[in-house]
């Protein structure tokens, strides 16, 4: 079993940093079972270096690898560099598992922090509905593509924890918000993607940003699900319309371009 990571310089071109990991397994005297692979690391994200609790450090023979090991254990070198861990094989999947999802998760929020906000020109707009919704998101994004709005469409479908996922990576890339709602039974899904984007904006001090909920039909009160009154949510009540005419839609795209009707 192997675990390496190591740097890749190119000719005018910025670091990389990779770790490569696998598996050696002697299946008869004359046949060897190879499994390997590897990912690339950003920068600012620890290399992992995994060290089995079967190896005794004082018994390295290779004097610059015991070094540079003794200088992990005693963290001499930066804890921002590497993640030294010794443990025992059969955590090790886990382990490796767990650091592609922190790299995982500092993409997600190196997007969010880069977000641009300030300009209409790079406007571009999340609409997220749930998948009883899909009809009403999916006309609703046609009107917005038809009037030069750059979407992300996300409907939710399949597994809530990934969903809840695509949509923290989605926040990252969008500077104003629309989630879809129809289907009165769904505003508890309403209010959990609020509070998640509301939580994920607050991290990086996106304090500006603006979330809309579109009211679809059938009819609802504006205020039926609770964070409707929060002062930062603008709630586009069209659930009396089922086929938005000219100027109604001229007042959604007014709206997210910051203009006056």
């Amino acid at each position: 079993m192997f675990i390496e990571s190591y740097g890749l310089i190119l000719k005018e071109s910025e670091g990389e940093h990779l770790l490569d990991m696998g598996f050696t397994y002697l299946v008869r005297p004359n046949i060897q079972l190879d499994i390997s692979g590897g990912i690339g690391l950003n920068d600012e994200t620890p290399s992992l270096v995994w060290l089995s609790s079967e190896v005794s450090i004082d018994e390295i023979e290779n004097e610059s690898h015991r070094q540079f090991i003794e200088s992990l254990e005693d963290h001499t070198i930066a804890d921002t560099e590497f993640d030294f861990v010794q443990g025992n094989e059969g955590n090790l999947a886990k382990l490796i598992s767990d650091h592609i999802e922190q790299i995982k998760q500092k993409q997600i929020n190196d997007s969010m922090a880069s977000a641009q906000t300030d300009s209409n020109e790079d406007l571009k707009v999340l609409l997220e509905t749930h998948v009883e919704d899909f009809k009403h998101g999916f006309k609703l994004k046609k009107i917005l593509t038809n009037n030069d709005i750059e979407l992300i469409f996300n409907p939710e479908d399949g597994d809530p924890q990934d969903n809840i996922n695509s949509l923290y990576k989605n926040i990252g890339q969008a500077n104003k918000f629309i989630f879809v709602y129809g289907n009165g039974e769904n505003k508890d899904w309403i209010d959990v993607r609020i509070k998640k984007t509301l939580q994920k904006l607050t991290e990086f001090d996106r304090y500006d940003q603006s979330i809309y909920v579109y009211m679809a039909p059938p009819h609802k009160e504006a205020g039926n699900f609770k964070l409707s009154k929060h002062p930062l949510i603008k709630v586009l009540d069209y659930s009396d319309n089922p086929d938005p005419d000219e100027d109604t839609i001229l007042n959604i795209v007014n709206e997210l371009k910051g203009q006056k009707s």
